[in-house]
């Protein structure tokens, strides 16, 4: 069989060997080459999909950036058909083995036993979040809930992690630098997929250039270097006398029966902003839906863990805190999916959105239901499982606290305006913000 891709990189390469005014040319050709190969002769070829996305990773580009997050919305138009781009796309995978150790050492840091220590540390920064709750009923301010959970979240993953804590929760309004920073730069994350180059280079942009670019991003700038200081402080001078329940995630990862590799600076420093990333988006967005307050106050009012957990999960499900595509590869087995062979090493992606707002397992799925929850373990069914020890923690302690406290009712919040999500900046997003933003006042104080 002719090698066609083989063909078209020598006939590149002579081309280019004739003179430096003939590139222009080569590029032409080679281009016109390389679409015909992957349309054609690529053995991913037979997959339908428009020839165009094959082709070239434009296409995807027009929908991500130009049109600003919208591919999977794309996805979704064309219902089942399957859709590739460029088959050699740069992905930032690792290997099965390594991604195993990893998770690994994330899993027993967040392992039940570890998070439990921390529960009346969780408890005190809740009881805080209250007194301010109870502070704007006095003077009947509305409360940008958003906001206090994420401060709440980002407070409770900071102490945990790095044993010491943002106080995001203190600042006036909740103001939570870091979730700002994030949603300003929100749009960064497309950019960077398609030259992923970008992202190690934003690395070494001058504090003062990006902070004239975005103000905000000063913070998150700030943040990395504090995390790599406190890496290599560390590696340094680690301390012997600590317990699993005191360690930070700076010492869980520096053991010493872990690879040297897995314990440079820069390593603690990435996974330590990752986690702070992703642990204080969860209880916020769990809030941020078009949830029921009246079906959260009964399951934790009459003290029914199951209703109550049935709210969460189903808050969890309607808060899409990641609605990108997740690429998953499989490296020595061939994949069939109906009478298509995906061959190995093909990056294959999901979109958790498609699986929550699936109406084959959620039906009506935009609708807060949390008996579907409750008929489901009735059934002897099991949905899914959504929750990490330490979300779990958190989630159930402050909507517990939050639900028995206080009677609230959303103010200037809409679901279309707010709250539903319309744009896919790895997080999901509504149509006019950069972020799900939820407001409300209390009507009520209860009584313990």
């Amino acid at each position: 069989m002719l090698d066609v891709s083989s063909v078209v990189d020598n006939l590149a390469a002579a081309i280019h060997s004739l003179g430096l005014g003939l590139i222009p040319i080569a590029l032409v050709v080679y281009l016109i080459l390389r679409s015909i190969y992957r349309v054609y002769f690529h053995p991913l070829s037979k997959i339908p999909g428009p020839k165009l996305a094959a082709m070239t990773r434009a296409y995807e580009f027009y929908f991500e950036v130009i049109k600003g997050g919208q591919f999977i919305w794309e996805m979704k138009r064309m219902h089942e058909v399957a859709l590739y781009t460029a088959p050699r796309s740069a992905l930032a995978t690792l290997g099965h083995d390594l991604h195993r150790f990893r998770r690994g050492m994330m899993n027993s840091f967040f392992s039940k036993r570890s998070v439990a220590v921390l529960e009346p540390a969780v408890q005190a920064k809740i009881d805080r979040m209250c007194e301010r709750f109870e502070e704007a009923a006095k003077e009947k301010r509305i409360i940008p809930i958003s906001a206090a959970l994420g401060a709440l979240s980002g407070d409770i993953i900071s102490q945990y992690s790095y044993g010491w804590s943002t106080h995001f929760i203190e600042n006036e309004n909740f103001e939570n630098k870091f979730l700002d920073a994030l949603s300003a730069n929100i749009a960064v994350c497309h950019y960077i997929r398609f030259w992923p180059f970008l992202g190690p280079l934003l690395d070494y942009v001058p504090v003062w250039i990006a902070e004239k670019v975005e103000p905000k991003t000063k913070f998150l700038l700030d943040l990395k270097q504090q995390l790599y200081d406190q890496s290599v402080n560390t590696i340094n001078n680690r301390r012997t006398d600590m317990s699993k329940g005191s360690m930070t995630i700076f010492e869980a990862l520096s053991d010493p029966s872990i690879p040297a590799s897995e314990r440079e600076p820069g390593r603690l420093q990435e996974e330590s902003f990752i986690v702070l990333v992703a642990g204080t988006e969860t209880t916020a967005r769990s809030m941020s839906t078009d949830g029921d307050a009246n079906a959260y106050q009964q399951g934790f009012l009459i003290g029914a863990r199951e209703i109550a957990t049935a709210c969460i999960n189903e808050a969890l499900r309607l808060g899409h805190t990641a609605v990108i595509r997740l690429p998953r590869i499989a490296p020595h087995e061939s994949l069939i999916y109906k009478d298509y062979v995906i061959p190995p090493g093909t990056p294959v992606s999901q979109s958790l959105y498609f699986v929550h707002m699936n109406p084959t397992v959620f039906p009506d799925p935009e609708k807060f239901d949390p008996e579907r929850w409750l008929k489901a373990a009735e059934n002897g069914e099991r949905l899914t499982k959504f929750l990490v020890p330490l979300a779990q923690c958190e989630l159930f302690l402050t909507l517990g606290n939050i639900f028995r406290r206080f009677e609230l009712e959303p103010y200037e919040t809409t679901y279309e305006g707010n709250i539903r999500v319309t744009r896919d900046y790895f997080v999901g997003v509504p149509r006019d913000e950069e972020a799900v933003i939820v407001k409300a006042r209390v009507v009520r104080v209860l009584e313990d």
